[in-house]
């Protein structure tokens, strides 16, 4: 609980009335204040202790208010109607005085912000109590006086609204962050909310006076990689690039001890989401740790790895990346390792990026419309024969997938594609990790929504099949009505005839 105050509400909720009462009309705006207060005081007391003298705790005590007015106006106020009077708020003379004292365009202001955010932190530490309520501060490259960049995994302000039935309007309270950023001349760069479902809270400020380009950014550096900045943010096309080796990330920049004329890393974008997940469960210092311990097995995995090709070959990173993924859960104590179904979030990020809020393209760029979805495989196949099942078949690479293109011209599938073999199965064998496998193949069902695909897998190698046979549908269509997917008792996810 938070101890009751009156101050915040003594000062939001007049304003919030005013700009109601212009908006709205008199008698809504009185309803909705009128019967607040007894509604505030209840809401603090049933806030999460994250500390009456926590810098942060003025979040909660500032969204009480009008998550309050709200609940008093009984449905008649809207959260758009709440997101304009905010703004109203915000447009306000006196809250616009903010950009005298802080202008994130001024080098000494944004070292200030970035050492008052670490003070933040520093709170926390200092408060161990409130540690399981109160807000986690992972601090990526604040480059000391040019942006500041952190991230949260967990938000007192996100755990209340969903307790309180208040998630339909706690986006508005997210949205205050753009305009407090605003009021400091700055910029807010942002791709997830836990309010809206997502992996963290994510922020890049930087001076509004800096060129889009260069402030739109990963956090890179002392501290946590946010997975937000970097994997989360890619869609189905942006990952395959990368995935195919054709962004240009296939170079050497962490600079392991590996044959980089044989291997090639993972991608930055994995590392994004593996240092968040890592830090977000076991804290910014241990995390790292384990990703130095992490690097060092992946470096020991690809020293006994048979040659497939390298970066000549476009599946490259469907290999090395799942190997990271294991060298992430190695690296792990054994007795705090994540359980399969976690691992299972953590591959999904790493090769879909947040599907859940995946932009949908046009229905007709979608699997749906049936002769696009055809038209792959006429070009797939010959770039399937000449860039890798040749390599394969005259033993130039060893142990390396072959693709067919619609093998078994099925009429009712307009794209089949059937791997022969699978290293990263023979991988786990080797290493016994089979038991991982579901993971590395389930989250393949929901990796390309925003192309409105409907996968149909009926066999794959890791479960003791020769192939893994994969067949495109759209997720419109009768057949994928007629074909949902269904968990084995081994934990594979399968679907049509095996």
């Amino acid at each position: 609980m938070l101890a009751y105050t009156s101050r915040y509400f003594n000062v939001i909720a007049p304003l919030a009335r005013h700009f109601l009462q212009k908006r709205y009309g008199y008698d809504l705006a009185k309803r909705a204040y009128d019967g607040a207060r007894p509604i505030y005081r209840q809401m603090l007391a049933d806030c999460p202790s994250v500390g009456d003298d926590n810098p942060m705790a003025s979040n909660l005590y500032e969204s009480c208010v009008f998550f309050a007015m709200y609940r008093a106006a009984e449905g008649d106020v809207t959260p758009e109607m709440l997101r304009e009077v905010t703004r109203d708020i915000f447009s306000l003379k006196a809250t616009k005085l903010v950009g005298l004292a802080m202008n994130l365009n001024r080098p000494d202001d944004v070292a200030s912000l970035n050492k008052s955010l670490r003070e933040h932190a520093r709170w926390v530490e200092d408060h161990p109590e409130t540690k399981p309520y109160t807000w986690d501060f992972n601090f990526g490259d604040t480059r000391g006086d040019t942006q500041v960049c952190y991230h949260f995994t967990q938000c007192p302000l996100n755990d209340f609204a969903r307790e309180q039935d208040l998630l339909d309007v706690l986006p508005v309270m997210c949205d205050v962050d753009y305009l407090t950023c605003e009021l400091m001349h700055g910029k807010l760069y942002r791709e997830h909310t836990l309010a809206t479902g997502g992996p963290v809270c994510d922020y890049l400020m930087r001076g509004d006076r800096v060129a889009v380009d260069a402030a739109a950014v990963a956090c890179e550096g002392d501290g946590a990689t946010s997975a937000a900045e970097q994997a989360t943010r890619q869609g189905f096309i942006s990952r395959a690039k990368s995935l195919l080796g054709l962004d240009g990330s296939s170079s050497n920049q962490e600079h392991l001890n590996i044959d980089y004329e044989r291997h090639v890393e993972y991608l930055p974008a994995t590392k994004a989401v593996l240092v968040s997940r890592l830090q977000a469960r076991f804290g910014e210092a241990e995390g790292l740790a384990l990703w130095e311990r992490a690097k060092r097995i992946y470096e020991g995995y690809c020293a006994d790895l048979p040659y497939t090709g390298g970066a000549k070959n476009l599946m490259c990173h469907a290999l090395y990346d799942s190997l990271m993924c294991f060298a992430y859960w190695e690296a792990m104590p054994e007795d705090r390792r994540e359980s399969v179904e976690e691992f299972t979030e953590t591959v999904a990020l790493v090769f879909n990026g947040d599907s859940a809020h995946a932009k949908r393209n046009p229905e007709w760029l979608t699997a749906n419309n049936r002769p696009l979805l055809r038209a792959v495989g006429p070009i797939l196949r010959p770039l399937a024969d000449l860039a890798i099942n040749r390599r394969v078949q005259d033993g130039s690479w060893s142990n390396a997938w072959q693709m067919l293109v619609n093998p078994d011209h099925l009429e009712d599938v307009p794209l089949q594609v059937v791997l022969v073999g699978c290293p990263v199965v023979d991988f786990a064998r080797e290493h016994g990790l089979l038991h991982l496998m579901p993971a590395m193949c389930n989250p393949d069902f929901d990796s390309m929504r925003e192309l409105g695909i409907h996968l149909i897998r009926p066999k794959t190698v890791a479960m003791g099949f020769d192939v893994c046979d994969s067949r495109f549908v759209g997720d419109r269509t009768a057949l994928a009505a007629t074909t949902p997917a269904r968990m084995r008792e081994d934990g594979f996810l399968v679907n049509g005839d095996e």
